[in-house]
């Protein structure tokens, strides 16, 4: 099925496809907040953080991989009900190489030998939820899997530090204490991913029903987004409550991340749906290819402009510096998912893969022996990142060769 920006369903050819727009809009808001907030920790000094307006744009940005992590469950659980192509587990291991190789580019880059960090985390979470996929109760594995992190976090977690106790750097990660070089603990970064594999196989049963029942949708996100909101209120009264996210998930950052898929999610529908916002939405709407460049993408633009000394010293700077990173870094994204097309029409696919793999192998030795940090090594991991990205979409010589129709 294809679901249209005016909540028509349209059934395919094969019937088994579910496509929603709003996905991908939700994908594009996430991206303007990860910009807002790197844009906001490389060239914003503390002072300017510290005051409101500024602050509260920095804090709302630190929500981007909530939005991701959630999508990706998302569209994971659309594709649950679909029948397992050949061949599937060696295409899933190639495509969660390709997300850890990524990652591992960037820590590289850092001067870090090893680490894990967002573009890692989409690759465990795809992982996680492929082995839900194969489960006979899949939509109460991953129930109990946002209940089972949830605790971890927030019970069993405060409950091991009471103790004094010191736990190996793997049990640590599992239950969401901060980890050296590991930016997302198990615990509770995989509810995001858990709860939008719940979402997506709910769209994929009654997304026909909801697609014709618009007020519902708007009550029903309306709803979902107020009692976040509440918990989050009553939590800022309380002064040791914190909203952080950096390390070890706070509570308060936690239950107000569900306020913004939410309202996230209200506001793409929105978009979508409003022919004067037709624009925004085209500009928006980031998909695969797309919304794994656009990472690396704005990192190695912030990385210029620091090369540059460029700060931002007042909200208006902050903004003209967030709003140029995002404007470029769409539209390359845009010509990286376009390059990645053509390069999958061209028929030596195993040509194709072994080029690029080659370029991938090529940049990642002159990450390695760069100097970190520096604007030469941001500029051979971000090349190898992008040849990453269109290798995401070639076939390799691995998989089997596609039946023809």
């Amino acid at each position: 099925m294809e679901v249209y920006g005016k909540g028509m369903i349209k059934q395919g050819a094969q019937g088994d496809k579910l496509h929603l727009k709003e996905l991908d809009v939700l994908r594009g808001l996430a991206a303007i907040l990860m910009v807002v907030n790197h844009v906001g920790a490389a060239l914003a000094p503390a002072s300017l953080l510290a005051q409101p307006v500024a602050g509260e744009l920095f804090f709302i940005g630190s929500f981007a991989p909530v939005l991701f992590f959630f999508v990706t469950g998302v569209g994971a659980g659309i594709q649950s009900s679909r029948h397992p192509a050949a061949g599937r587990w060696l295409t899933i291991g190639m495509k969660v190489g390709i997300l850890f190789m990524a990652d591992l580019l960037m820590q590289w880059g850092r001067g870090r030998l090893i680490g894990l960090d967002f573009l890692g985390f989409i690759g465990l979470s795809v992982l996680v939820l492929e082995v839900i996929k194969t489960l006979r109760f899949p939509t109460i594995a991953c129930a109990a899997g946002i209940g089972l992190v949830s605790l971890m976090r927030y019970g069993v977690a405060p409950l091991l530090r009471s103790q004094s106790l010191e736990l190996p750097w793997v049990l640590d990660w599992v239950v969401g204490n901060p980890v050296e070089l590991v930016s997302y603990p198990l615990s509770p970064w995989m509810a995001y991913p858990l709860l939008g594999f719940l979402i997506g196989r709910s769209l994929q049963r009654y997304g026909r029903l909801l697609s014709d029942r618009p007020t519902l949708i708007l009550l029903g996100l309306t709803g979902a987004g107020i009692i976040p909101v509440i918990g989050s209120v009553l939590l800022a009264q309380r002064s040791e409550a914190a909203f952080f996210r950096w390390g070890s998930v706070a509570i308060g950052f936690y239950i107000a991340s569900f306020a913004v898929i939410a309202y996230g999610l209200f506001l793409a529908w929105a978009i979508c749906r409003s022919y004067l916002l037709k624009p925004a939405q085209s500009f928006l709407a980031l998909r695969g290819v797309a919304s794994f460049a656009i990472v690396p993408i704005h990192y190695l633009l912030i990385d210029i402009m620091t090369y540059m000394g460029i700060r931002v010293t007042s909200v208006i700077s902050y903004g003209v510096m967030s709003s140029l990173v995002i404007g470029v870094a769409f539209l390359l994204a845009y010509q990286v998912e376009t390059l990645a097309k053509k390069a999958t029409r061209i028929k030596a696919q195993e040509t194709v893969w072994i080029s690029l793999t080659s370029i991938v192998v090529l940049l990642s030795i002159l990450t390695w022996v760069g100097v970190p940090n520096s604007l030469l090594t941001s500029l051979s991991t971000t090349t190898g990142q992008v040849a990453l990205c269109i290798l995401f979409l070639v076939r390799s010589p691995f998989q089997p060769k596609l039946a023809p129709s």
